[in-house]
């Protein structure tokens, strides 16, 4: 009886460090951590006083671009299908380091021309922020593009 006792007492003491957060304080932190990334592109379109419209995205190419401190250029060309268009890539991120994404429509679509591009940016300090399992990171950043019809 009296090892059960003792069990139960070490297991309580054990749970209630780990429901504190002090187990945290055990953990080291890495300064390097794998992020699986995955843009998802959504575009708003406005007519010519800036009313938003309910007008087809499908077909229009977009380019989504993903550096890592301003460099490491990684574009992906897509084609927007059902109002929506993504890039995923795995990159590696190191102390004081920084994604951005930045989705771009190259060219003129039917009468809309692209006013504002779509952008995210992953510091750091957000994943060293984080819990993070397994040394990987997960970033899912969405994305608007805004187009403008032309009068």
């Amino acid at each position: 009886m009296k090892k059960h006792v003792i069990i139960l007492g070490v297991s309580l003491m054990l749970l209630s460090v780990y429901v504190s957060g002090c187990d945290k304080l055990l953990r080291s932190n890495p300064d390097h951590v794998t992020v699986d990334i995955m843009v998802a592109v959504y575009v708003t379109m406005l007519d010519a006083q800036n009313h938003v419209v309910n007008a087809t995205t499908d077909g229009m190419e977009v380019v989504i671009g993903i550096t890592r401190d301003g460099a490491d250029w990684n574009p992906f060309t897509r084609i927007m299908q059902n109002g929506l268009c993504q890039a995923t890539g795995v990159m590696e991120l190191s102390k004081g380091q920084y994604f951005e994404v930045n989705a771009t429509v190259p060219h003129q679509f039917r009468e809309y021309r692209m006013i504002t591009p779509g952008y995210a940016k992953l510091t750091w300090d957000t994943v060293n922020a984080s819990d993070i399992y397994g040394d990987i990171y997960n970033w899912y950043p969405h994305v608007t593009i805004t187009m403008k019809q032309q009068s």
